[in-house]
């Protein structure tokens, strides 16, 4: 099982690869691959997993927990993740965060 700051850090590394494909996109974004998507296996670091359609470079916590990387090659800190949720749910968070649970369950 995962922690839920692996998941919030590896949603967060995912949604900012996406961002990046749809920049691109718009011609918003060169085309040249930022740092973050490039594999960390490939630059000799940890590897990656699959997540909704796209290959994520993660690292890990000397604790042994997966960390996202985002496309600019930053390990995404799951506090952050949690405090910018926390702001945009307000006291809707808590019924936002069993919904979260019970969907991973289903999986």
């Amino acid at each position: 099982d995962m922690t839920w700051g692996s998941c919030l850090s590896l949603g967060n590394a995912v949604a900012s690869l996406g961002a990046v494909a749809y920049g691109r996109k718009l011609g918003l974004i060169e085309s040249a691959p930022m740092p973050g998507e490039e594999s960390l296996a490939e630059q000799g670091g940890s590897r990656t997993v699959g997540l909704l359609g796209r290959q994520v470079s993660t690292s890990s916590t000397p604790q042994g927990e997966l960390r996202g990387v985002d496309a600019r090659g930053n390990t995404v800190n799951p506090s952050t993740v949690h405090a910018h949720l926390v702001n945009k749910f307000g006291a809707s968070f808590g019924h936002v965060y069993a919904t979260f649970v019970r969907t991973a369950r289903l999986a």
